[in-house]
């Protein structure tokens, strides 16, 4: 059983790289960040905690979560790079990096105080519910962009891989609350993998001819 959480937390920690390397790529030839700020924002903050602060001991976790702090730091450097150009028109663009550096700032404070306050060892429940939130947001990106910029299936699909694979883990841990949150993960990650598939559209992949 060891064995097996082993290789899913490999399996899922390489989709997961490979999602980030994605977004990477896509963003800079898309010339738009691939992963919405809020999500980033805790996500490199999560990264950061369980990579310096909050070590477990296990080597293969140091090294997957600082492969993905440093994935992170590229993904950052294309919202820097190209987000003014999602910035709202009615806000001055003067508040662009005093705004970014204090979301980044708060998603910090609260990720490293609620995983002391919770005891949170693994970073489990911090990173789930945070994953749960990107979800969602990326389903509001392609709402708000109206197209495919910055985004593409393989991307959506390494998702739902990364995610698929540690809810197995905490479903053979019969950790409840984990795998309630990894299936709807999984669930808005399926549907965020139907709207790439239809150029940002919620439609139904199979249509069905009716005999009259």
């Amino acid at each position: 059983m060891h064995l097996l959480n082993q290789v899913l937390y490999a399996v899922s920690g390489a989709a997961w790289c490979i999602a980030y390397i994605l977004i990477i790529v896509r963003g800079i030839r898309d010339k738009a960040y691939g992963m919405p700020f809020i999500a980033l924002a805790f996500n490199i903050s999560w990264e950061l905690c369980f990579s310096t602060f909050f070590y477990d001991g296990n080597p293969v976790h140091r090294v997957v979560n600082s492969a993905w702090f440093l994935l992170d730091l590229g993904i950052l450097f294309t919202y820097f790079r190209y987000g003014l150009k999602d910035w709202p028109r009615a806000i001055s663009p003067a508040f662009f990096y005093p705004y970014s550096f204090f979301v980044l700032g708060i998603s910090f404070a609260i990720t490293y105080v609620a995983v002391r306050e919770l005891h949170d060892v693994y970073g489990a429940y911090t990173a789930y519910i945070s994953n749960l939130v990107m979800a969602l947001l990326y389903i509001n990106l392609l709402n708000t962009r109206g197209g495919l910029s910055g985004q593409s299936a393989g991307i959506a699909l390494a998702k739902l891989v990364g995610t698929g694979c540690y809810s197995i883990v905490f479903y053979i841990w019969h950790a409840k609350f984990l795998v309630l949150i990894g299936a709807l993960i999984v669930f808005f990650d399926f549907i965020y993998l139907l709207m790439v598939f239809n150029e940002g559209r919620l439609v139904w992949p199979i249509r069905l001819k009716l005999r009259s």
